[in-house]
Parts: structure tokens; sequence; C-alpha cells
């Protein structure tokens, strides 16, 4: 599948400005508003989402790059899904509702993949694999990886390895990890 982004910026007013990306098909796909500082953008104000089929899928307001306000999602049929109130990045309160608009028990926005048992869980199996109490190996290590909807871990990618004995120990390890419970 191929994909392309097109990215357009508005007018600049008091400091914000907008940043609008578009799907293939035209429709458009986000508009953010951000302030400039430096080589980062700060996101303020409000930045709109949209379903690649052209419906309205999140409005989120911003302050200093901070969930700040609503935050309020739709299904694709236009009902709505969920509606947030943030305040300096904490929750406040809200509430979610079914694909019919009826309100049912609230649930997380957005769940992170988890390892099976958890951080500890997790931390013992680095261990496992790249720790060993004989060696003085002694080196940073950086990776990235995937968890696909199915929990299986992919594309493991070693962004650094300042030891590269390490390099087949990280394959080992990533050959050998669990199902994680996925994002949802």
């Amino acid at each position: 599948m191929f994909g392309i982004s097109i990215n357009s910026f508005g007018q600049e007013f008091s400091g914000i400005k907008t940043e609008k990306k578009y799907f293939n098909n035209g429709n458009i796909k986000s508009e953010i508003n951000f302030q400039q500082k430096g080589n980062k953008k700060i996101r303020e104000g409000k930045s709109s989402y949209w379903y690649n089929t052209g419906e309205l899928k999140n409005i989120i307001y911003f302050k200093g790059n901070k969930f700040n306000g609503e935050r309020i999602s739709y299904w694709k049929n236009g009902e709505l899904k969920r509606k947030d109130f943030l305040k300096k990045g904490k929750l406040k309160n809200g509430k979610c509702f079914d694909r019919n608009g009826n309100e049912v028990a609230y649930y997380d926005f957005e769940i992170q993949p988890e390892f099976p048992g958890g951080k500890k869980a997790l931390n013992n199996f680095f261990n496992k694999y790249l720790i060993s109490d004989n060696s003085n190996i002694k080196g940073k290590l950086i990776i990235k990886f995937t968890i696909k909807a199915n929990g299986k871990a992919s594309d493991l990618k070693i962004l650094k390895d300042t030891k590269p004995s390490l390099r087949n120990a990280v394959i080992d390890m990533f050959d050998s990890m669990p199902i994680w419970n996925p994002a949802k």
C-alpha cells in the first residue's frame, strides 16, 4: 500500500500556525494548531482529525503541548464516541458511548501494548537474555519494535549497539518474546 502525506500551513495568527495534512484521496486527515519554538512544534488550541472517508474523528484541545479542555471522539457514523475533559494533561472526567449514542461504561482513550505480567516481567525477560552474571560486557543498546494487533512483536530495529556481541543476544531474545497484550 502506498501512502503520501501532503502538508499545508495556514496563516499565522498571534504566533499560532496551522498545519493541515491530507490522505491520498484528497480528504483532510488533520488540522493542528501549534507554536514553533526552535525546531519543536508545541500544540496550542484546537486540533482536529478525520477518518480517511471524510468523517470527523477527534477534536482535541491543547495548551503548551498538553491535553487541556475537551477531547471529543466520534464513531464513523457520526455518533459521539466519547467526551473527556482534561486539565494540564490529566483526565478530570469523561463519558463513553456506543455506536448508537447510548452511554456505556467508561474506558481509557488509548491502551498501550503490555508485556504479559507488566513492566517488572519485561525487565526480567530482558535480564534473562541480555545480562549474564558471569559477563563483564557493558554497553548501550537501544532497540525499537512494533507490537501488532495480534500481540506479536515485529519489525525489530537495533538503533544503537555499542557492544556488537549483544546483537545475537537481542535477536535470540526477540525471537523468544511472548505474545503481548495488544494496544486498543
